[in-house]
């Protein structure tokens, strides 16, 4: 997977959410920073299903 800096930075943030969550455990950072990558991905999935299908101008 080739990520770019704004995705590495969102990855990132949302490990640090993770590792929070967790009551901030030490040694966890690569799973945490896979879960985040799998979270981030998850979202961008549902994104390009159930929104590319949405146009607002339609609705009216």
């Amino acid at each position: 997977m080739n990520q770019s800096q704004s995705d590495q930075e969102e990855i990132a943030v949302c490990a640090y959410f993770i590792w929070v969550a967790e009551g901030y455990p030490e040694g966890r950072a690569l799973v945490h920073w896979l879960q985040a990558e799998m979270q981030l991905e998850a979202t961008r999935a549902h994104e390009r299903r159930y929104c590319r299908n949405s146009n607002p101008s339609e609705e009216r």
